[in-house]
């Protein structure tokens, strides 16, 4: 009776890196991913990526950029998922200049940025205090043939809000249906704000005002 020796291949190990992701377990995400060549095996782009999501979700973006630079290094082929969870790792820590630099390098590499690209790039912005970066990256992306999604506009806004830029920031709210690609109806203002009513100027002595203000409570 022969017994043969079973080893496992790149395959083995992306899915135990991958696991080690879900669970957020980076450290062993990365003992994993440096165990490959260890078996004389090449990790290939899910390798890097998987153990660079691992790096994301913990906020390790240096250890991401390592790997990301790594894997540039030794040729593997990289791909947009590969892109999008290295600048993703600098967008949980605000790193904006190297998330610009990295979606600038996609198109160098002949990878196209997706929705994913962008608003990790524009978070990024948001976190790094850069209200003019994360708006020009918002009205930037048409000229990608991409479209602005309820994320990408939630980050502009709360970027401009950051920034004490109110007016820009009620544009681009009042802006969302047609943005989105909305009826006009799906987006519901007060219109008592808008008639310049202020709440300071309603007699709360009378009964109606009273009954009034508890029912908008």
């Amino acid at each position: 009776m022969f017994v043969s020796d079973i080893f496992p291949n790149v395959s083995c190990f992306n899915a135990a890196i991958s696991s080690c992701e879900k669970g957020r377990e980076w450290q062993q995400a990365l003992s994993i991913f440096s165990s490959i060549r260890t078996n004389s095996l090449q990790p290939d782009t899910i390798s890097y990526s998987a153990a660079m999501s691992s790096c994301e979700k913990a906020g390790e973006w240096q250890h991401a950029l390592c790997l990301f630079e790594d894997m540039c290094f030794a040729k593997v082929p990289v791909d947009v998922i590969s892109f999008n969870a290295a600048i993703s790792s600098c967008e949980k820590t605000g790193q904006w200049q190297q998330a610009l630099y990295l979606l600038q390098a996609m198109p160098k590499m002949i990878v196209l940025p997706n929705i994913i690209s962008f608003n990790a790039v524009m978070g990024a912005c948001d976190r790094g205090g850069k209200w003019h970066q994360t708006l020009f990256l918002f009205e930037a992306m048409p000229q990608r043939n991409l479209f602005p999604n309820a994320i990408s506009c939630s980050i502009s806004i709360s970027s401009c809000e950051k920034g004490q830029q109110w007016e820009q920031a009620m544009s681009l709210f009042e802006a969302i249906p047609q943005t989105l690609g909305l009826d006009q109806s799906a987006l519901q203002v007060d219109q008592r704000w808008e008639s310049g009513q202020s709440w300071c100027e309603v007699d709360l002595s009378s009964t109606k005002s009273k009954r009034h203000l508890m029912q908008v409570l």
